[in-house]
């Protein structure tokens, strides 16, 4: 699900002009940029992205640790 959310978010990154987003994107159609939460939503999606991934190498490394403390 991490990987998916990456792809999602720089999908929209690539629509970006002039510091705008598009709200949606419909086919090559990103011309509903009447908005100013869109880069908002982008930057919050984006900080949960990191903490996900943030949580899932902590995860590995204390699985690492133990496997070698076992063993």
């Amino acid at each position: 699900m991490v990987g998916e959310a990456s792809e999602i978010l720089l999908e929209f990154a690539r629509f970006e002009r002039q510091g705008t987003l598009p709200n949606m994107i419909r086919g090559s159609d990103d011309s509903n940029r009447d908005t100013s939460d869109a880069p908002l939503w982008f930057f919050a999606a984006c900080r949960d992205l990191f903490m996900e991934q943030r949580k899932g190498r902590a995860k590995a490394e204390a699985q690492h640790a133990l496997h070698r403390w076992i063993v």
